[in-house]
């Protein structure tokens, strides 16, 4: 189940939201076919993505 939240960065997290993330923090990592944990060697070939990257749009355009 995916749940969606938005969030103001530019204000401190209020206390619900404190208390949301730290029941997430607390709850197990859950491994399933379309999320398998990874293994040592794929884990070392992930890079952080670069900032402003995810604001570029693919073209599409032919």
């Amino acid at each position: 189940m995916i749940v969606r939240k938005e969030i103001d960065l530019k204000q401190p997290p209020s206390e619900k939201q404190l208390k949301m993330l730290k029941a997430m923090e607390e709850r197990p990592i859950v491994f399933d076919d379309d999320s398998p944990e990874l293994t040592a060697e794929q884990l070392s070939k992930l890079r952080r993505a670069e900032k402003g990257s995810l604001s570029r749009k693919a073209d599409t355009s032919g």
